[in-house]
């Protein structure tokens, strides 16, 4: 399957901000996706693929005091998305993301 766009109208569109990271999909992104059929059941963990767009980045003086001068946090928008059923393991993992060596 090829990565879908995750477009989504304004009414669509989550307001609320959660900082830990989460995809909420809408059921026409579930079934564009080929998972309203046979979704995954809660629980189950699920491959991604995705493309996104950075929609902003700041930095501010490091409060946590961990030395490294700055904390960096940055928001990505999903645009494009894949799920595949099944978790990829870590060797798998690394290999498509910088090649098998």
């Amino acid at each position: 399957m090829a990565l879908v766009s995750m477009d989504v109208s304004e009414a669509e569109a989550a307001p609320a901000y959660n900082c830990c990271p989460t995809i909420y999909l809408t059921e026409d992104q579930v079934e564009a996706l080929g998972l309203k059929a046979n979704p995954p059941a809660a629980g189950a963990s699920v491959g991604l693929r995705a493309i996104a767009r950075v929609i902003s980045k700041s930095e501010n003086a490091d409060l946590d005091g961990d030395g490294d001068g700055i904390d960096v946090c940055i928001t990505l928008q999903i645009t494009d998305l894949e799920v595949t059923p099944g978790a990829m393991s870590s060797s798998s993992a690394a290999g498509a993301l910088y090649g098998n060596s």
